[in-house]
This record gives structure tokens, sequence and C-alpha cells, in this order.
């Protein structure tokens, strides 16, 4: 079973731009089928600051990130859906 992070948690665990680019990324899903391009329709502070936020996602276990033909696709873990349920947010 997983533990649904809500806003509260994300507070202590992510960092508000963390949080921000996370959203960008839920909203842009259904612009990618479920999984967002890494820096296609989406970009908060520029690619190099934008890569680190992404780490820091990962290491909260909100997302993954895969390579598809020379390009990186965002995955919302299960925990990374609760937490976006937890904001409001929809897929």
């Amino acid at each position: 079973m997983n533990t649904i992070l809500t806003a509260t948690d994300a507070a202590a665990a992510l960092s508000p731009n963390a949080v921000k680019l996370f959203s960008l990324y839920v909203e842009d899903a259904a612009n990618w089928g479920g999984s967002p391009l890494v820096g296609g329709n989406v970009s908060l502070l520029g690619a190099k600051e934008d890569r680190w936020l992404i780490t820091h996602l990962k290491r909260a276990g909100v997302i993954t990130t895969f390579v598809d033909d020379g390009n990186a696709w965002v995955n919302f873990t299960a925990k990374g859906r609760d937490f976006a349920v937890s904001l409001g947010l929809a897929f």
C-alpha cells in the first residue's frame, strides 16, 4: 500500500519550486499521453535548474524518468499521482 503524500508532507519534503514544476508536468501530461517530455512544454527556471528540481522530485519518489528514442520522459509514480490529487490536480 502506498502512503499518500499530502500537500503538508510535500511542504516538508519538496521545495516550492519543485512543487511548482511537478504541477506543471501534471498539467502537461495530457498532451503527452500521460508521460510528458522533459523540457518539452514545461520549463520553470531553465534547463539546468529544472534538472536539479527533477532530481529532487525523483528523490521524493513522486516521479521517475525514462529515455525513449533519445528523449527523456516523466513517469508519475503511484505516490506522485496521490500527491497530485492532494494538490487538487487531475490527470
